[in-house]
């Protein structure tokens, strides 16, 4: 590998190692969070995430995407909010607005949801969507997709070492 290629593969390197060590402390910070607060979200930087587990919004989010959601000062007819309802959150749109509730409904539902919902229930607006990529979030809290982000980190921190020409001339030394 030319002198160019071994600074790209560092730079990489590094690049995928701080992405790694980010979601790292955004899992340990969002575990404690919610501990912490008893909060069914945890905010990082005013904006909270959620796994979208329900057609009810098809066609404008799907099971599995990821939303981004940010509480806003106001909410409007058309919005999609996400809101605590027992001991779940619901990801449906306005379609009415009083001073003290909305009414809302999945765009897929055929009624409006039965229940208002209450201003202080509400956890925010939808802002962003991540289409599917809740699959590799619900992945990557098994087990075995853990082993594998730790895997990985291992090789990104292990491949520089067993490319180190002192690293290779140490082990036929051995032999």
């Amino acid at each position: 590998m030319g002198k160019g290629g071994k600074v790209a593969f560092k730079i990489l390197q590094r690049m995928l190692m701080l992405l790694l060590v980010f979601l790292l402390l955004c899992n340990i910070y969002v575990i404690m969070a919610k501990k912490i607060t008893g909060s069914m979200t945890a905010d990082v930087f005013g904006f909270s995430m959620a796994v979208v587990a329900s057609g009810s919004m098809e066609p404008a989010l799907s099971v599995n995407d990821v939303i981004i959601i940010k509480e806003q000062e106001n909410y409007g007819e058309g919005d999609i909010i996400t809101f605590a309802q027992g001991n779940s959150l619901v990801t449906h749109r306005i379609l009415e607005k009083s001073q003290t509730c909305f009414i809302t409904k999945g765009d897929a539902n055929n009624v409006p949801d039965a229940k208002e919902v209450k201003m202080e229930d509400v956890v925010g607006k939808t802002v962003f969507v991540i289409p599917a990529a809740g699959k590799w979030i619900a992945y990557g809290r098994t087990p075995l997709g853990m082993m594998l982000l730790v895997f990985v980190g291992m090789l990104i921190l292990g491949i520089p070492v067993m490319s180190n020409k002192k690293y290779k001339e140490g082990i036929e030394n051995e032999k």
